[in-house]
């Protein structure tokens, strides 16, 4: 988010929460809190950037307001890397009108573009220090002329700049797909994403134009099921992690669940480039407990020239 724009966020987010009150519905509104403590052994700084450690806590849920419903999700969280940092977090915190169509909305808001699963070609939503994606502040509206059809226009302010973004979907018996426009500041982005049911596995892609510089991006993937698990491959030029640059990439997932309360995470990725950065290993175990879980990542970047080893224990508790 920008400085201009967190100058007008929290007087607004003040402003609704205050209607909401006001309106004698405040009772009737649903929030859930989640506290995360997570901590990381790196043998040394490198390629892989993960906090030595970190208190995050979510909190999401929403308040009836008069005609409209007040959205928040409120992410703030202290790390130490070195140093201590902090960060305020509103990843949420806008106002719906009610109404089935168009529905409207302003304030900060999400706007994924992406069909891709283990990339990310493109996108207009700022990244915080810690990696995590947030809403851009704006107005969107969204006019739904038939149950398979969608069509969105959101103006909002990407990196300090005005940016309109027109969307249209459309779903059929088996795929779907999704056209996209941005215009952002002096640059132009043009994407086209589907995803389908081919048989028993799940085909998905999405390809992007952009100017000022001229640039192509793409992922292209697909997916299936196993036994108590799902795996999934993909390729692309695009970023392996949000905020990161494009670069050439293959990827694949194995996600296996083994029993009604643990599952395990296998990812490796390889960059076919020429910067020296082979490829990235990781596993991460999790096990929940009632409301609760913990989770143990394990992971290593290995290339020409490269080694670096890290290790991630995470706790969260659903209050």
């Amino acid at each position: 988010m920008t400085r201009r724009a967190r100058r007008w966020v929290a007087p607004a987010v003040a402003a609704l929460a205050l209607l909401g009150c006001a309106s004698g519905t405040a009772a009737a509104s649903q929030f859930s809190v989640e506290v995360e403590l997570s901590a990381a052994a790196l043998p040394e700084p490198g390629f892989v950037s993960i906090p030595r450690w970190a208190l995050q806590v979510h909190v999401a849920g929403s308040v009836p307001a008069g005609p409209a419903v007040l959205h928040l999700a409120l992410d703030p969280a202290v790390w130490g890397d070195g140093g201590t940092h902090v960060v305020s977090g509103v990843t949420e915190a806008y106002l719906r009108l009610r109404g089935n169509s168009p529905l409207v909305s302003v304030g900060v808001e999400r706007l994924p573009l992406e069909v891709a699963r283990l990339t990310l070609p493109f996108s207009v939503e700022p990244v915080d220090a810690l990696g995590r994606r947030g809403g851009v502040p704006g107005l969107r509206a969204s006019w739904f002329p038939d149950d398979a059809t969608r069509l969105r226009l959101a103006l909002a302010a990407v990196d300090g700049r005005f940016a309109s973004v027109l969307s249209l979907r459309r779903q059929f018996a088996t795929f779907e797909m999704e056209g996209h426009a941005a215009v952002l500041g002096g640059r132009t982005a043009l994407g086209l994403g589907a995803s389908g049911l081919v048989g028993r596995f799940v085909l998905y892609g999405e390809a992007w134009a952009l100017t000022v510089p001229t640039e192509g991006r793409y992922a292209l993937g697909v997916s299936g099921a196993l036994p108590r698990g799902v795996w999934t491959v993909e390729a692309g030029y695009a970023a392996w992690l949000p905020g990161q640059p494009p670069r050439q990439q293959a990827a694949a997932q194995l996600v296996r669940r083994v029993d009604d309360f643990s599952s395990w995470t296998l990812t490796v990725r390889t960059f076919p480039d020429a910067d020296g950065s082979g490829g990235l290993v990781s596993g991460e175990y999790t096990r929940a407990f009632g409301a609760h879980e913990l989770a143990v990542l394990v992971g290593g970047l290995f290339g020409p020239g490269v080694a670096q080893g890290f290790v991630q224990t995470t706790v969260r508790l659903g209050l």
